[in-house]
C-alpha cells in the first residue's frame, strides 16, 4: 500500500486553521438585512436573486496567506456564518442548474460550458417572449431575470477576488508566490463565465458555484469541500450551517 504525507504548505495550512477557533460571523445577516426594504415590491423569486447579486458586491472578502484555491463565507479564518429557516427551506438562485432527474446542481455544466452561454441563451429567450404574456409566461420572465442577477452576482465575487489577488501579486516580492497570485488572478478572469481550461480552474470553479450556492441558503446540493481544498494545497472553510 502507498504512504501518502502532507506536504509543508499543506501541513501549515492545517496547522493554522485548526488553532483558530471558529466564531459566529454577522457579516452576510447585515448586508441582507440592510437591503430588505430596498428592492420592496419585486416578485419573490427575483427578489430573492437581488439580495444574493447585492451581498456578492457587499460581502467582506478574506483570501488566506499560501492558498492556491480562494473563496470564504466570511472576512474571518473559520467564521461561521447563519440561515433562517425561512432560507434555508427557499430555492436556490441556482437552480437553474439543476438536473432533470435528481434536483441536484449540474457542476459540470458550469465548469465545461462556463455561466456566459446560459445568461446568453436566456437573454435571447426574454427576447423572444417579449411583453404580450400570460400569467405562465411571467413566471418564466421572473425566472430568467432571477438567473440572469444570479450569474450577474457569481461574476461580481469572482471579479472582486481575481482584483483581490492582483492587489496581493502587485505587493509580493517572492517570486514563485508572485507567479502563484498572478495564474489565479487569470483563473478568476476566465472563469465562471468561461469554461475552465485546466485542472485547478476546474476546482476553482466548482468550489467557487458552491461557495456561493452555500451563500445563498445554506442547503443547496451540500457537498464536502475539504478534500478538494486540501487536494490543491489551500485552507478549508467550513461551510456547514450554525
Amino acid at each position: 500500500m502507498a504512504n501518502y504525507s502532507l506536504t509543508p504548505r499543506v501541513n501549515m495550512l492545517a496547522e493554522k486553521l485548526l488553532a483558530k477557533k471558529s466564531s459566529i460571523n454577522s457579516e452576510r445577516a447585515t448586508i441582507l438585512a440592510s437591503i430588505s426594504e430596498d428592492i420592496a415590491g419585486m416578485p419573490p423569486l427575483v427578489k430573492k436573486a437581488q439580495h444574493f447579486s447585492q451581498l456578492m458586491s457587499d460581502l467582506p472578502l478574506y483570501i488566506g496567506q499560501d492558498e492556491l484555491i480562494v473563496g470564504s463565507q466570511s472576512s474571518a479564518l473559520r467564521g461561521a456564518i447563519f440561515h433562517t429557516e425561512e432560507e434555508l427551506n427557499s430555492p436556490s438562485v441556482f437552480g437553474f442548474l439543476n438536473r432533470d432527474l435528481t434536483h441536484t446542481p449540474d457542476y459540470m455544466t458550469v465548469i465545461s460550458t462556463g455561466l456566459d452561454v446560459l445568461a446568453q441563451h436566456m437573454e435571447s429567450r426574454l427576447k423572444n417572449i417579449g411583453s404580450a404574456i400570460s400569467r405562465n409566461g411571467m413566471d418564466e420572465v421572473n425566472q430568467g431575470k432571477a438567473m440572469l442577477l444570479a450569474c450577474k452576482g457569481a461574476e461580481t465575487l469572482t471579479q472582486r477576488l481575481a482584483a483581490e489577488l492582483e492587489a496581493k501579486a502587485n505587493q509580493e516580492s517572492h517570486p514563485y508566490r508572485k507567479a502563484e497570485l498572478q495564474e489565479s488572478v487569470a483563473t478568476l478572469r476566465h472563469i465562471l463565465g468561461q469554461p475552465a481550461r485546466t485542472f485547478k480552474e476546474a476546482c476553482q470553479a466548482f468550489y467557487l458555484i458552491q461557495l456561493m450556492m452555500h451563500l445563498d441558503n445554506g442547503g443547496y446540493a451540500w457537498v464536502m469541500l475539504a478534500s478538494i481544498k486540501h487536494y490543491t494545497a489551500t485552507t478549508s472553510v467550513t461551510l456547514t450551517p450554525v
